[in-house]
């Protein structure tokens, strides 16, 4: 008697897989859907690697978080009691985003005398790079140098960019802001009068500053050598007096002045004032 055997096949579970890209720049994020499934839906679906995936539910997927390279998809569809891998033949390329930076020498801050800075490039960055500059009020975007050096036409606050941009088109902004201080001015008396009958904006030996200075030191010596003033306060003046409140004769006196300007320059001056009766 023959025997009479029913073979249920299933069918293997598929689908197709979309992106909304299979490239792009750290921090890359895509979205990836599975449709056109066959025989029908699956029970389960497991991605690989699975670090990277994230459901968003309605067959709707995240891929995020992956680093710098290749990175090559799977998918296991599960469909009562059959298992199936696909393979994705498009494969996930991350490329590196550039880390743009810049220092500043000798600093943010430079006085008019001395208008040049240099900029120097610290971007990093695993593929190459073309880098861009931008100089607020000078040459905009069209230097191309990679750490170049700019002499700014005038005083002022200056916005400078550096944008960088990989062969794979991602890029990366750093931004700073520099200052030109105006021409330093001022001002040191040749002689004056400690005359309480004169006017008063002669009766000292003062120095008159137009900006807010640093370390100021101002020192003034007799025909001998010997210190007969010394301060460190810019509204303070000599009144032609010893310390111990002596008058001191008339004639010359040699005077030292030294302070920083907010640049971090130095300023020593020397020269002689004459004291009169």
């Amino acid at each position: 008697k023959d025997t009479v055997l029913q073979v249920l096949v299933k069918a293997l579970p598929t689908a197709r897989v979309s992106s909304t890209a299979w490239s792009g720049c750290v921090p890359f994020e895509a979205g990836l859907q599975l449709h056109d499934f066959y025989p029908g839906k699956p029970d389960a679906c497991f991605w690989q690697p699975s670090a990277y995936i994230s459901s968003l539910g309605n067959d709707r997927y995240r891929f995020s978080g992956a680093g710098i390279g290749t990175h090559a998809l799977s998918v296991i569809l599960e469909r009562s009691g059959c298992s199936n891998t696909i393979l994705i033949p498009d494969s996930v390329r991350v490329f590196a985003t550039p880390e743009a930076a810049f220092d500043v020498l000798p600093g943010t801050i430079v006085d008019w005398e001395y208008p040049t800075m240099s900029f120097r490039n610290r971007t990093f960055c695993t593929d190459s790079v073309n880098y861009s500059w931008y100089f607020q009020g000078t040459y905009g975007w069209q230097v191309k140098a990679f750490s170049p050096v700019v002499n700014f036409p005038a005083p002022g606050v200056y916005d400078v960019r550096l944008r960088a941009v990989s062969e794979h088109g991602c890029s990366d902004e750093a931004f700073n802001q520099v200052k030109v201080n105006p021409p330093l001015r001022f001002f040191v008396p040749d002689a004056f009068t400690p005359d309480d009958k004169l006017p008063q904006e002669n009766n000292e030996f003062k120095v008159s500053l137009a900006e807010s200075v640093f370390d100021y030191s101002l020192q003034v010596f007799n025909r001998w050598g010997q210190k007969v003033f010394v301060s460190d306060r810019t509204e303070e003046g000599w009144n032609g007096r010893t310390p111990d409140g002596m008058n001191c004769p008339v004639g010359p006196y040699a005077w030292s002045l030294r302070f920083r300007t907010a640049s971090g320059r130095e300023v020593v001056e020397q020269g002689t004032v004459l004291l009169l009766r």
